[in-house]
């Protein structure tokens, strides 16, 4: 009898013993849920919908914007205005849930496309990664100068006017030794050379209509004076200004271009080796693309 009454509170003690530790678990995660609800609820800032949005969320914000913007993100008033920003969106990305436009395939695919666009960016961004050095560019440079040879080309101000009466009072006038910019101020019907004092942008052959051109690269010295030129537009009076002979840039002023090329260039490589590592199966005979 005694054993038995031993055995039946050992049972009695074991099954209370495994509530009291069933009780304390469920204190103890009970406590844990609602440390994580409170800081949960101490990171939010605001909601809509059902998306909460979080003193993170802000952070990542920044981290999207310029380094000189990322350096003020625990600036109050700007956080406000991202949060602003911010909010709009996510209220118009709600909206467009409702109405279906998420759901909508062609919608789905430009997702997707602009998904892939971002992850491409980002890929380059890694790769090019310290590419590129001095000496790259520099040898680039020196192997390839006839690209940056740059022609013959003259600088022209045009007085241009409507009509044969206005050309020949602008001839008179030049004639009378008013100077070029005064005729040009009182005479011209080109808006935007006018306001340079009928000055163009120096240009080379085969860069402006074949009359201009011919009676600009026609012209001697500085000052000369063409004969009335009449193109659509109507009657030109050139004054050459000056001539530049042909040209190489150095490479201070051809730099941005050179480097331009040598990313270009790279980047070809690269992608080539990426479609060896990987492969790629055209199974339609239709879609010949080594052609």
């Amino acid at each position: 009898m005694k054993a038995d009454k031993k055995e039946k509170f050992m049972l009695r003690f074991s099954f209370y013993l495994l509530i009291a530790i069933s009780v304390c678990a469920c204190s103890n995660e009970s406590d844990q849920g609602k440390d994580e609800r409170s800081l949960t609820i101490a990171n939010t800032v605001a909601q809509v919908g059902e998306h909460v949005v979080t003193e993170a969320d802000i952070d990542a914000e920044f981290l999207m914007m310029p380094a000189q913007y990322q350096t003020k993100k625990d600036d109050p008033k700007l956080r406000v205005e991202v949060l602003k920003g911010l909010l709009d969106r996510l209220l118009l990305v709600e909206k467009a849930r409702q109405v279906g436009i998420v759901s909508d395939p062609a919608t789905q695919a430009k997702i997707e496309r602009a998904r892939q666009s971002i992850m491409i960016a980002e890929l380059e961004r890694r790769r090019r990664a310290g590419e590129t050095s001095d000496a790259e560019i520099q040898h680039y440079y020196e192997e390839n100068k006839a690209l940056f040879i740059v022609p013959e080309q003259v600088q022209v101000r045009q007085v241009l006017v409507n009509s044969g009466s206005a050309v020949a009072s602008v001839l008179r006038k030049l004639g009378r030794g008013e100077s070029f910019e005064s005729v040009v101020e009182r005479m011209s019907i080109d808006k935007k050379s006018k306001t340079q004092d009928g000055e163009l942008k120096p240009f080379s052959r085969g860069m402006m209509l074949p009359a201009i051109e011919a009676a600009a690269f026609a012209l001697k010295e500085a000052g000369d004076l063409s004969d009335p030129v009449q193109t659509p537009y109507g009657f030109h009076v050139l004054q050459l200004m000056r001539k530049l002979p042909e040209r190489t840039l150095s490479l201070d002023e051809a730099r941005d271009q050179v480097e331009k090329m040598v990313r270009g260039q790279s980047h070809q490589v690269w992608l080539e080796k990426v479609r060896n590592e990987l492969g790629i199966r055209v199974l339609k005979d239709a879609y010949n693309i080594s052609g």
